[in-house]
């Protein structure tokens, strides 16, 4: 294992460890209280919490045993072209092709460009240069299938009446040093600086630097499109196949996250300091309702990436969830004394 995949593990162990130690250490001392009032609902909680547990450690002893490979296997290459048939080109103005691997429903025809193009694939057990393999695409990634895998695989194809999209390819090189990081890795993200940050955003509302609620969400805003920005920026001038850093990730859930600590909180808050008492469920109900038709149109203008990115670029895409929230929080902050008028006097 090479040094910095090492280092990955270790952060990502302590990543997963050191919240679940904490959460863990409060439930203790929560049982400690309600226990004698409660005591099948602690007991159910512990039971699913141990299961917690042992997802988490089964998920580290998985990562920890992983192997990264290179594999090699034959594919079509054909050129990208847009709408309207033209090439698309790099920054470079060089041609961006793309490779779809060759297998039993994908057979090449004439005049097609077959090539060697390679992929890189984790898997637990030990493989050796040269060993001969047969991969499996699945979600943008390729996966190396054992005997079992690949008799479900092709029993799914026979019953579907298809050919088989499974893959002969060839290990070429060990990856020591590299490891592959999901997109679903850094929604983990999150919930660390959630709980890294509480503490700190609460301390702040208790001090005399609190701001009112209507600056609270003008400023979760703007932070949270910094968040955007931070994407926009890393994105700014890169093509298809281009690698970038992980931290800018990174920075972009530190920053939503944050922001999400300067609204969500208060605005429940709030919900329950300016609702009257017989229209509180009500009210909540409303507050959830809301996030989920945001959630919603979220998923609809995210859905509006790759038109955005044929017609502009993938820089401009995140620039306008950066343009919108902070445009969004200055108004919000401008109109405080309206609002805190219509608040009569709730701080």
């Amino acid at each position: 294992m090479g040094a910095k995949l090492q280092l990955f593990n270790i952060f990502n162990s302590l990543l997963t460890i050191v919240p679940l130690l904490i959460i863990s250490w409060v439930l203790i001392l929560l049982a400690k209280q309600t226990i004698k009032k409660a005591l099948l609902s602690n007991i159910i909680l512990a039971i699913t919490f141990v299961g917690v547990w042992a997802s988490a450690i089964w998920m580290l002893n998985r990562d920890w045993s992983l192997h990264a490979y290179e594999v090699t296997y034959d594919a079509i290459q054909t050129q990208k072209v847009d709408k309207e048939g033209k090439p698309i080109l790099d920054k470079h103005s060089e041609p961006i092709y793309e490779y779809k691997a060759i297998h039993a429903a994908n057979q090449p025809k004439e005049g097609d460009n077959v090539v060697k193009h390679t992929a890189v694939v984790s898997q637990l057990a030990t493989l050796a240069k040269g060993d001969k393999v047969e991969i499996y695409q699945e979600l943008g990634n390729f996966n190396i299938l054992d005997i079992k895998q690949k008799e479900h695989l092709t029993k799914q194809f026979a019953e579907a009446n298809k050919e088989t999209e499974i893959v002969q390819a060839e290990i070429t090189e060990i990856k020591d040093n590299q490891v592959e990081i999901t997109a679903s890795w850094f929604s983990i993200l999150n919930s660390f600086f959630i709980i890294a940050l509480a503490s700190l955003v609460s301390k702040l509302w208790d001090s005399r630097f609190n701001p009112p609620a209507s600056i609270k969400y003008g400023l979760g805003l703007i932070i949270m499109a910094i968040g955007f920005g931070v994407l926009a920026y890393g994105s700014h001038g890169i093509t298809e196949g281009t690698r970038v850093s992980m931290m800018w990730l990174v920075f972009a859930y530190f920053f939503h996250t944050l922001g999400e600590l300067f609204s969500s909180p208060v605005g429940l808050s709030y919900v329950s300091k300016l609702v009257p008492a017989r229209m509180i469920a009500l009210m909540f109900g409303m507050w959830y309702l809301a996030i989920a038709i945001g959630n919603n149109l979220a998923a609809t203008l995210g859905g509006q990436i790759e038109t955005i990115t044929e017609q502009y670029s993938l820089s401009v895409f995140f620039l306008i969830f950066t343009v919108v929230p902070i445009v969004a929080g200055l108004l919000v902050i401008a109109l405080n004394p309206v609002l805190k008028k219509l608040m009569h006097g709730v701080k």
